[in-house]
């Protein structure tokens, strides 16, 4: 077998701390966020709901009123933000933990005419980034999918080859907004 292939992936704490800095950044007087948690028993879910917490603590007039798991659903997504947003209907931004959950929550949102509400996520899925591209959603994170297969098989080969490798290889994440979508 390939004893000492490491683990690629990406800093999610840090990707999910630059998507809810899109919408802490905006925020200039007190305001109410909520935060749509993954699966909580997930490392990456966990990850992504410290950094958006760290994110938001950063602006002392943001108060973060919910934080529920959609489970990375859509359709969850959509429930859980009618749900935070009958609670507290004062909610000014959302960060998802992943583009599907962040697409349930403004398509609940332009339902309910709230268009005011700052939504950011993370993945950087083809129809996020059209949401992006709309004005829909603040910004996602791109985990660059590509690149992590291209060093997994370059791992790979090394350790074919008896090269010494890391245990684990982080990359950077990228934060799509407007102003650099693809």
């Amino acid at each position: 077998g390939l004893v000492g292939v490491p683990f690629i992936s990406v800093d999610n704490q840090h990707g999910a701390y630059l998507s809810a800095k899109c919408i802490a950044d905006r925020i200039t007087e007190p305001a109410d966020v909520a935060i749509l948690e993954g699966i909580r028993e997930a490392k990456n879910a966990q990850d992504r709901k410290v950094g958006a917490e760290r994110a938001f603590a950063e602006n002392p007039n943001i108060t973060i009123v919910a934080s529920e798991t959609a489970h990375w659903k859509i359709d969850e997504g959509y429930a859980v933000m009618r749900k935070i947003l009958e609670q507290h209907p004062s909610i000014r931004g959302v960060f998802a933990a992943n583009d599907m959950m962040g697409l349930g929550a403004i398509a609940y949102l332009e339902e309910s005419g709230r268009t005011d509400v700052m939504v950011s996520a993370y993945d950087a899925l083809q129809e996020a980034l059209e949401a992006v591209k709309a004005g829909k959603m603040l910004c996602t994170i791109d985990q660059q999918p590509a690149r992590q297969g291209y060093l997994g098989i370059q791992a790979a080969v090394q350790a074919l080859h008896g090269e010494p490798l890391p245990d684990e290889i982080l990359l950077d994440v990228l934060l799509i907004s407007q102003e650099n979508v693809p």
